[in-house]
């Protein structure tokens, strides 16, 4: 017992003493991310014991750290995502802001920039890291991004898919919501929006809980099942059938199309892929003037941007159109009435009318 209790005091005190500058425990992830320079006695020592590979989180702190973003906000109203580095400068309408003023600085306090313009020190929000990301491609803002999440149902620990990284925007979004125990699986074909993905995820925070793979979907090998989809990509009805092999059954695949043609196609095939609980949703947003004596909505809004298409993969078996909804269900026995009715009149054009049966009295 006396050998064992200092072994793990051994451990525990070289675990400590491999705290790097952004006060993250570097665990077994980390060294080999890194070649196991100067840690392979901690990584050793982490795959003896029953620790899991987890991401380590660390400590929330009331004060801004070097590395960590952090939201400037200026009386004009102006919002400034920045990840303060000491020695370095931002320029901006109020003058110079020293990122060194920011370090250290309590979270909610005031800062003065070098022109005596104050700004706002405040911890960013998910909205303010995914508005402030450099886009390669058309993103999905915020407002989509919130039902997206809703609808596939994820939450910390739960394992999820993705296809077409894009920008790393929904991303961002989906490793919020996974956090601290979860993954964000994610592909991407295109190297450049890789890449650029890669330095968005780095830039929020969020990248140890993504994933991230240059490659097709069809390629993508997973440890375990997923617990939902999210397809952000221009026809993802052609890899219905690789997601069901990824996902658990029943899990939700949803979809982010900008169109109402790539809506039906979507809608026609999980409907002959198998689909249950269907749904296509949009979001409008309305933001009003917060003035008590005068409230009254904003002269803009953000209306359309796209269509959420979702669904949760079942095995209907026999019955296709069993699980989908009352609506899908009743346009099936019309056109099933019209296509009779239609078969009807052209037996009777062609002399081949079959006699009919009695008819009950009313």
């Amino acid at each position: 017992m006396r050998r064992l209790a200092s072994t793990l005091q051994g451990r525990w005190c070289s675990r400590d003493a491999e705290l790097d500058r952004t006060g993250l425990i570097r665990g077994p992830l980390l060294s080999t991310l890194d070649g196991g320079r100067g840690v392979s006695d901690v990584a050793t020592a982490l795959r003896e014991t029953s620790f899991s590979a987890q991401p380590e989180v660390p400590m929330a702190s009331n004060l801004v750290r070097a590395g960590e973003p952090t939201l400037v906000l200026t009386e004009h109203e102006k919002r400034f995502l920045l990840v303060p580095q000491p020695g370095r400068r931002f320029h901006c309408h109020i003058g110079i802001i020293e990122h060194d003023d920011l370090i250290g600085k309590a979270w909610g306090t005031e800062g003065m920039a070098h022109s005596g313009e104050s700004y706002l020190v405040l911890r960013p929000g998910l909205e303010d890291l995914m508005l402030h990301l450099k886009r390669a491609t058309q993103v999905i803002y915020p407002k989509d991004a919130s039902l997206l999440v809703q609808r596939l149902g994820i939450r910390s620990g739960s394992v999820v898919l993705e296809a077409g990284t894009g920008s790393g925007v929904m991303t961002t979004a989906l490793a919020w919501a996974v956090a601290p125990h979860g993954r964000v699986v994610t592909c991407e074909q295109n190297e450049a929006m890789y890449q650029q993905a890669q330095r968005n995820l780095e830039r929020t925070g969020l990248v140890r809980w993504v994933d991230a793979r240059l490659g097709y979907l069809a390629e993508c090998v997973l440890d375990q099942p997923a617990d939902a989809a999210l397809l952000d990509m221009r026809e993802p009805w052609r890899v219905l059938g690789t997601v069901r092999s990824l996902v658990q059954p029943g899990s939700v695949v949803a979809a982010f199309l900008p169109t109402t043609n790539q809506v039906s196609q979507q809608v026609r095939s999980l409907e002959e892929t198998g689909c249950a609980d269907l749904k296509v949703e949009e979001v409008l947003v309305r933001r009003y003037k917060p003035v008590p004596d005068r409230l009254r909505p904003e002269d803009q809004m953000t209306a359309h941007t796209g269509y959420v298409v979702s669904g949760r993969l079942v095995d209907t078996g026999h019955e296709p159109l069993r699980w989908l909804s009352r609506e899908r269900r009743r346009y099936a026995s019309r056109q099933e009435a019209t296509l009779r009715y239609r078969q009807r009149k052209a037996e009777q054009a062609t002399g081949e009318t079959r006699p009919r049966g009695r008819r009950p009295l009313p």
